[in-house]
């Protein structure tokens, strides 16, 4: 099978390996949250995370790039790019 078949995100959705299924059955995931993969959508975690969850997100990674000096540079603001 092709490198991009196996790397779709259908393939990969659908793959336990990938998809985070096995965690169920050790019970490391509650079977009722949403899906580890879910539509694949760009801008979709917008359905899920509203701005506060979002600004959180965005401080937090923000803090961890200080503590570990790493120095990563976006080449688009993501709230104007999903902004509707």
């Amino acid at each position: 099978m092709a490198i991009t078949k196996l790397t779709s995100f259908e393939t990969m959705k659908n793959d336990p390996r990938t998809n985070y299924e096995h965690w169920d059955t050790f019970g490391l995931r509650n079977k009722n949250e949403t899906k580890f993969m879910r539509k694949g959508e760009v801008g979709n975690f917008r359905t899920h995370l509203n701005d506060s969850i979002q600004e959180e997100i965005d401080t937090w990674i923000s803090k961890q790039q200080k503590i570990n000096n790493l120095h990563i540079s976006f080449m688009f603001d993501a709230n104007e790019a999903f902004r509707q």
